[in-house]
């Protein structure tokens, strides 16, 4: 309860990677215990959590009347230490060449993630939904933690992971048959955003692929051949499967949001295809420019006074409740993380980090106010962070 992990082993989870860091830390070079990205996240989310607080203080006219300062504070707080814990693993198993076992821990655990929304039912799941205070709608598959939203991102990091998988490791039948698996798990989410990310990722691995097909080696090579076919194979017979199978049975909701995520797929962004988020965010970029120095106040944006829900965009977010600098560090991170994830040399590591960023961005920090305590974000940022900070090191002390 006090450490802002949401799941029931959060003391557990938060104590051990307190007790990480500290059995860790020695175990790594001096000079690779910060790095400059490392340090500009840092000082973003504390600075905006000063502000935010400094500012909600002063304009507590602007907050709903259900915001709640703590649990927003201790879930920012675990924060801190859940992305460091993850730096010094991705530190620490980059320096020792074995970030790809990394990577494959990571990848059983989501694939575990993905399971629980698979067998929901089997497991009880969907019946324990029933005293969860957020209950969900019985339409939508939630995963462990009962939120479909959290399952369909649970879903495509794991399709990420998976995709990086298949390039790197022995078992890429094995892998390649958890694709379609992975897809269903995202399907049933009715996620708007999860379900469009997942053909995106796909769509980048492709292009990836087929762009760095050269700097493969030759069985990554027929890999992405074999891919291809199976791609243009399944886009031909989907289609009129789902049409025939799967359509009739959808109930009227699950078809309204199929229609919805074709038509913002398509371009056709109103308040029918984004559930209301557009509407939403027209509210907070005019209260962005009324106080566009410092902001409205912590919680602020993460429930709008004016219309009972948050913002729906952690940018919007950041800007809306502490002004312009911190808003500025967020956006400056962020350009920089993706610009080192793209000048990465290692063809595979590019890809993964690329298509990890793609869900990071476009599924969590764009439609949602809660991505800077999202635990997953939390540690691929960690991680990739780590694995680009060895790599900055060994390109300096080696060209000396």
């Amino acid at each position: 309860m006090l450490t802002g992990i949401s799941s029931p082993f959060s003391p557990i989870l938060l104590t051990a990677s307190l007790g990480g860091i500290f059995f860790i830390v020695p175990r790594i070079n001096k000079k690779l215990l910060t790095s400059n990205l490392l340090i500009l996240f840092f000082s973003f989310l504390a600075l905006y959590l000063v502000i935010a607080s400094v500012s909600g203080v002063f304009n507590q006219h602007l907050l709903h009347p259900k915001n709640s300062y703590y649990p927003i504070v201790r879930g920012y707080v675990s924060s801190f230490v859940i992305v460091y814990i993850f730096y010094l693993l991705g530190v620490y198993y980059s320096s020792i060449n074995k970030f790809k076992y990394l990577i494959s821990v990571v990848m059983i655990l989501l694939i575990l993630s993905v399971g629980f929304t698979l067998f929901a039912d089997v497991i009880g799941l969907t019946d324990s939904y029933q005293f969860n205070a957020k209950k969900i709608i019985g339409e939508r598959k939630g995963g462990l933690f009962a939120n479909p939203n959290e399952a369909g991102q649970q879903a495509n990091y794991c399709l990420a992971t998976v995709l990086f998988g298949i390039l790197v490791y022995k078992r890429k039948i094995i892998l390649g048959l958890l694709i379609a698996p992975i897809l269903y798990s995202s399907f049933i989410t009715f996620s708007k955003a999860a379900l469009i990310v997942s053909v995106l990722l796909l769509a980048l691995f492709v292009f990836f692929g087929v762009s760095n097909f050269l700097k493969f080696k030759t069985g990554n090579r027929i890999l992405v051949v074999s891919f291809l076919f199976v791609i243009f194979s399944t886009a031909i017979v989907v289609p009129s499967y789902f049409n025939n199978n799967i359509l009739g049975n959808l109930t009227v909701g699950q078809k309204y949001r199929i229609m919805n995520t074709i038509g913002l797929a398509s371009g056709k962004i109103d308040a029918r295809t984004t559930s209301e988020r557009t509407v939403i965010s027209e509210i907070g970029i005019k209260n962005i420019l009324k106080h566009p120095i410092f902001g409205s106040g912590l919680g602020s944006f993460h429930r709008l006074k004016e219309y009972g829900l948050g913002v729906h965009n952690s940018f919007l977010m950041v800007a809306g409740e502490a002004g312009i600098l911190p808003f500025a560090m967020f956006f400056l991170f962020s350009v920089l993380v993706v610009l080192k994830s793209f000048w990465i040399q290692d063809p595979t590591i590019k890809i993964f980090f690329l298509l990890v960023l793609t869900v990071m961005y476009l599924q969590v920090f764009m439609p949602t106010h809660d991505a800077l305590s999202d635990r997953t974000s939390n540690a691929f940022l960690g991680i990739i962070m780590g694995f680009l900070r060895v790599k900055s090191y060994n390109k300096i002390r080696f060209s000396n």
